[in-house]
């Protein structure tokens, strides 16, 4: 399980093209579609720097993807995300990347991915901390 992403071909103006680029040749997904939140970090695996960057896809249009190097795209709701993050103790702290799992439907998310998805949630935790205290 991975998000989308790639390497920075020469014609790419810097690492946010490159990211929009990726984007579209892996999922049909157009830069006009996205609007982008902000650069999220850089994350080193395998002796490769990481450059995440988040946005809002404005959810227009299908999802085109190569089943020959693409399985199938999910769909996965923050607040699942939350719901693990929390129940895993993982708020808060910063997880050996063994333990830092998040399980959803018959697929887990683990290794860089779910370090981004770690960060991430961290980042956004405070914006739905309330709504997701309140529900069930």
């Amino acid at each position: 399980m991975a998000l989308p992403g790639g390497h920075a071909d020469e014609d790419d103006g810097g690492p946010l093209d490159t990211a929009f680029r990726e984007f579209e040749e892996e999922l049909g997904i157009l830069p006009s579609q996205v609007e982008v939140i902000g650069k999220t970090g850089h994350f080193q695996t395998n002796h490769v720097d990481i450059q995440v960057f988040s946005g809002l896809w404005d959810g227009k249009g299908p999802i085109r993807f190569e089943t020959n190097e693409i399985t199938r795209v999910l769909k996965i709701p923050l607040k699942e995300l939350f719901r693990t993050h929390v129940a895993s103790n993982f708020h808060g702290s910063d997880p050996d990347m063994k333990n830092l799992i998040y399980p959803f439907m018959d697929v887990e998310i683990w290794g860089a991915t779910a370090r981004i998805l770690h960060h991430f949630i961290e980042l956004m935790y405070p914006l739905f901390e309330s709504e997701f205290n309140n529900s069930d």
